[in-house]
């Protein structure tokens, strides 16, 4: 009979308590309605009711990256590239993204789509010399990949609570008719 007491106690303690890592944020609802925010800085041991009226949902507070997918994409001067960009994020706002988006798969989706409609967006602005070129003032690479981040920061920040931190080229590959021309114009300079 003790036994079984004590092992009553122990579950009873399990469903009402729940830990909150220092590389973790919480958000806390009650009935289905936010009731409290855990940051990191609040890291520890926190109690609530049992599972149906309390629900602790848990996201990583640390930075994540996201690849896009390798994609033929034009320039200005109407060449083609094909690049992969990346994109550095973290939860910055756990109750706006509670309600936006929920979990980190559907914010992978959604950066990710932002992510490749800017890079779109942002590289028909420029030639294909300010991305390939053998002068580095001609080089535009630092202004582009601002310009990446610029544009989906503050969509990420106020509708999903996601902070963007960086956003860059991770691999640029010129296809083979293109980098004959890219060849021939380096020799001629």
């Amino acid at each position: 009979l003790l036994v079984a007491a004590l092992l009553l106690v122990v579950i009873l303690f399990m469903m009402c308590a729940y830990q909150v890592r220092y590389t973790e944020m919480a958000v806390l609802t009650h009935w289905d309605k936010i009731k409290n925010v855990v940051l990191p800085q609040d890291a520890g041991l926190h109690f609530k009711w049992p599972w149906p009226i309390d629900r602790v949902h848990i996201y990583d507070a640390r930075l994540r990256t996201f690849d896009s997918e390798f994609r033929q994409l034009g320039t200005k001067d109407q060449r083609t590239v094909v690049l992969t960009a990346y994109a550095i994020w973290r939860v910055a706002d756990p109750q706006l993204f509670l309600t936006s988006l929920d979990r980190e798969e559907a914010a992978r989706k959604t950066i990710g789509d932002m992510l490749e409609s800017s890079v779109s967006n942002v590289l028909k602005q420029y030639d294909l010399e300010q991305l390939v070129n053998v002068n580095p003032e001609k080089m535009k690479f630092n202004d582009i990949e601002s310009e990446f981040l610029k544009s989906i920061r503050d969509d990420a920040r106020k509708m999903y609570g996601v902070d963007v931190v960086k956003v860059g080229i991770k691999r640029l590959n010129i296809p083979e008719s293109v980098t004959k021309e890219v060849f021939t114009r380096m020799k001629e300079d």
